[in-house]
C-alpha cells in the first residue's frame, strides 16, 4: 500500500520521537527536569526555587530556561508521573509541527522531492541527535511554523493569519530566545511581498507575548529572565571568535550537502561517486587518527600571540562545509537565470537573505559553539539545494547515505549518554552499607545520580557547605563530566573502587556535539572513570 504524503510525514515524526524516547537523558535535559518538576508542584511560581547547575545553588531565574517547554513538560509529568520515556514520547506534537513546517517550506521553495528533502533534514546527523528534552527542536518547530503561517497570510492578505503567526513567534521566542530570528525572516518576506502592515501586526503580537512574560518574571522575581540571560552573553565582538565553528559544525551536521549540490547541478556520476568516497574517507580518518595541531598568530595591532588548537575532525568537517558552500554558490549562480522580479527570483532572494540572517544570528545569539546553533543554517541551506530540479536516483542514494550517517551519529550519542547513566547507577549500587551517598557532577549523570538516591555535594560558601560524616560515601566522576568546583580532603577519604567504562569505538559526541567545534571527534581510551570513596572523618566540602 502506497502511503500518502501526510501519512508519511506522520510516520516520520513518530519515528523521530520514538528514537528520542529510547535515549537516556543527557546534557541540559537534567536542568530542565528540575524546572518541570517544580512547575508541576507550583505552576504559578515557575522560578521560585534554587537550582544547583553550576558551582552553587542559585535562584532558578538565573539559569536560562524560558517557560514554554518546562510548562509543557510539567503538564506531561503531572499526567504520566516520573517516567522519562513517556516524557519524551509526549514530545510528538513538537515533532509533528517541525516535520509539517519543513514539508511546507520544501513544497513552497523546492522543485519537487519535498518529502525526500524533509526526511533528509530530519534524519541528518544534525537534526536526528538534537531531539531531546532541551529547548532547540521545539523552538525551531514553532519558529518555522510561524513563518509558514505568515507566508500564507501574506499571500491571502489575512490579518487573522498574521496575528496567528505573531502569537506563534512570541511563543517560540519564549521557548528559546534565538527564535527571535523567526520575526526577522517574516520581515524579509514582508519586505519582498510589500506586506508591511501584516508584519507590523505579527511582530507587535510576538513582542507583546514576549514582553508580557518578561514583565511578569520581573514583577515576581525582581529581574527579567531574558535580561539576566542577556547579561551573561558577553560582548558581541568577542563572539566573532566562534564564527569559524559555524563551518566545522555545519560540515558534520550535514556532511553530504556538497553531494546534493553536485546532483542538483547535473554533475557526472563519477564526480558523485568520488564525492561520496571523500566523505567516507573523511570519517575514516577521524576514526583512525588522533591528529591535533596548534597554530600561533598575532592580530594586526600586534596583540597575542594567540594559540588555536585544531583537530582532524575540525579540518575534515570544515572541508565538507566549504565544499557545500561552493555548491550553494554555484546553485546561486545558476539561479541568476530566473526572470528578474519573478516569483521564483523573489523566492531565491528570500532564501539567500534568510541564510544571511541565520549566519548573523549564529554570531549574535550563540554564547558558545554547539551543533544545535547551526540547525537554522542547515535548513535554509538545504532549501537552497532544493531550488534546482535534480535526478531522483542520486538524490535517493544521498538521502539514504545521509540518513545512515544520521543514524550512526545518533547511536553514538545514545551510547555516550548511556555511559553516564550506567556510571551513576553502578556507583549507587556499590555505595551501600549505611551513610549518605554524595556525588559531584552535572548533565545526565546528575539526573541519574539523584534518581538513584544520591545527594549533590555543595562547597562551603558562608557556612552553607555539605557536611560529610564518617561512614558516608562520595562518588566522583572524572573531569569529562561537567561538575561543581570544590576542594575535598583526601586524607579523610578512603578509595573503595574505581569504575571504568570503555569500548573500542574510536569516536565520541560528548561533549563536543553539545558544546564544541564539531559534532563528533576522535576518541581513544576510556569514556568515563568514576571513583567511589568512603568518608573516614567528618569534614565540610570547600
Amino acid at each position: 500500500m502506497r502511503l500518502g504524503p501526510r501519512s508519511a510525514l506522520v510516520l516520520l515524526a513518530v519515528f523521530y520521537t520514538a528514537l528520542n524516547a529510547a535515549r537516556p537523558l543527557l546534557i541540559d535535559d537534567a536542568a530542565y527536569e528540575y524546572f518541570s518538576r517544580h512547575i508541576a508542584q507550583a505552576p504559578l511560581d515557575p522560578y521560585g526555587f534554587d537550582i544547583l547547575w553550576y558551582d552553587q545553588p542559585q535562584p532558578a531565574n538565573e539559569v536560562l530556561a524560558p517557560p514554554v517547554l518546562p510548562y509543557y513538560w510539567a503538564l506531561v509529568r503531572s499526567l504520566v508521573g516520573d517516567r522519562p520515556s513517556l516524557w519524551k514520547l509526549a514530545l510528538l506534537p513538537w515533532a509533528l509541527l517541525l516535520v509539517f513546517a519543513l514539508h511546507g517550506l520544501f513544497r513552497r521553495f523546492g522543485r519537487g522531492h519535498e518529502l525526500l528533502f524533509t526526511a533528509v533534514v530530519i534524519l541528518s546527523p544534525g537534526l536526528l541527535p538534537s531531539f531531546n528534552l532541551m529547548l532547540d527542536v521545539p523552538a525551531l518547530a514553532l519558529g518555522l511554523t510561524a513563518l509558514r503561517v505568515f507566508q500564507s497570510a501574506a499571500e491571502r492578505g489575512s490579518l487573522a493569519g498574521a496575528a496567528g503567526a505573531g502569537l506563534l513567534a512570541g511563543v517560540a521566542m519564549q521557548t528559546k530566545y534565538n527564535a527571535a530570528l523567526a520575526p526577522g525572516a517574516m520581515l524579509i518576506w514582508a519586505a519582498l511581498e510589500g506586506r508591511w502592515r501584516l508584519w507590523l501586526l505579527a511582530a507587535g503580537l510576538a513582542a507583546f507575548v514576549f514582553v508580557l512574560w518578561e514583565a511578569l518574571t520581573a514583577h515576581l522575581y525582581g529581574h527579567s529572565h531574558f535580561l539576566l540571560a542577556l547579561g551573561d552573553g558577553g560582548p558581541l565582538l568577542d563572539k566573532l571568535a566562534i564564527f569559524p565553528c559555524l563551518f566545522s559544525q555545519l560540515g558534520g551536521a550535514f556532511p553530504l550537502g556538497a553531494l546534493f549540490a553536485l546532483a542538483a547541478l547535473g554533475a557526472q556520476p563519477r564526480w558523485l561517486v568520488l564525492g561520496g568516497g571523500a566523505v567516507g574517507l573523511g570519517y575514516a580518518l577521524i576514526a583512525l587518527f588522533d591528529v591535533r595541531c596548534t597554530t600561533e598568530t598575532r592580530d594586526v595591532f600586534g596583540g597575542g600571540p594567540w594559540q588555536t588548537e585544531f583537530d582532524l575532525a575540525e579540518i575534515v568537517f570544515n572541508g565538507f562545509a566549504l565544499a557545500w558552500a561552493a555548491g550553494l554558490a554555484a546553485i546561486g549562480w545558476r539561479l541568476r537565470e530566473e526572470a528578474p522580479r519573478s516569483p521564483a527570483s523573489r523566492d531565491t532572494l528570500f532564501l539567500l537573505l534568510w541564510l544571511g540572517l541565520e549566519a548573523l544570528g549564529y554570531v549574535a545569539l550563540t554564547p558558545f559553539p554547539a551543533v544545535r546553533r547551526v540547525l537554522g543554517v542547515l535548513i535554509v541551506g538545504t532549501l537552497l539545494l532544493a531550488r534546482l530540479p535534480a535526478p531522483a536516483r542520486p538524490l535517493r542514494a544521498f538521502a539514504l547515505g545521509s540518513a545512515l550517517l544520521g543514524g550512526a551519529t545518533f547511536a553514538l550519542d545514545w551510547h555516550c549518554a548511556a555511559v553516564h547513566r550506567d556510571a551513576a547507577e553502578e556507583a549507587a549500587r556499590l555505595a551501600q552499607g549505611g551513610g549518605t551517598v554524595w556525588y559531584v557532577g552535572h548533565w545526565g549523570f546528575q539526573f541519574y545520580a539523584e534518581r538513584a538516591g544520591m545527594r549533590p555535594i555543595v562547597a562551603d560558601r558562608g557556612g552553607q557547605g555539605s557536611r560529610l560524616r564518617a561512614g558516608d560515601w562520595l562518588v566522583v566522576p572524572d573531569g569529562r563530566v561537567e561538575q561543581q568546583r570544590l576542594r575535598l580532603e583526601p586524607d579523610k577519604l578512603r578509595p573503595m573502587v574505581r569504575l571504568t567504562f570503555g569500548d573500542a569505538v574510536p569516536l565520541t559526541t560528548f561533549p563536543t556535539f553539545y558544546g564544541g567545534r564539531t559534532p563528533i571527534r576522535h576518541h581513544q581510551g576510556t569514556r568515563l572513570e568514576v571513583d567511589v570513596y568512603r568518608v573516614t572523618e567528618d569534614f565540610t566540602a570547600k
